[in-house]
């Protein structure tokens, strides 16, 4: 939360309003940084509420050296969480730059939305 705050304040010091993914660890790696599954929903009201922020999408990086089949679980998972706050919260996050469902056409793939901005 604090990195969220600093960026939009950050933001608004120079008259912008930045584009973010939310990160999220639906993996549970201890080496990697993410709000679990658990704690999106209520970091979501938060971030959403800061004036100098733009939720663009999720972003998630599958652990190395696990099975397709995981890492189409994990991917699977993100995209449903995606659709769960798109819901809850009445917003449509930006797909991937080919118009995709992320992650299911290329299980390899961290793109979950548009990383690129466009």
């Amino acid at each position: 939360m604090k990195l969220a705050q600093s960026i939009s304040e950050n933001a608004l010091a120079i008259g912008k309003k930045q584009k973010i993914l939310i990160q999220v660890n639906n993996a549970n790696e201890e080496q990697k940084f993410g709000f679990s599954r658990e704690d999106v929903f209520e970091s979501f009201i938060h971030i959403r509420s800061l004036e100098g922020i733009k939720i663009e999408g999720l972003m998630n990086m599958a652990p190395l050296g696990i099975e397709e089949n995981e890492i189409r679980k994990l991917f699977s998972d993100i995209v449903k969480l995606r659709n769960e706050l798109e819901e809850k919260f009445n917003c449509e996050f930006k797909r991937d730059i080919n118009g995709n469902e992320p992650g299911l056409q290329n299980s390899r793939s961290s793109r979950f939305d548009n990383v690129k901005g466009r």
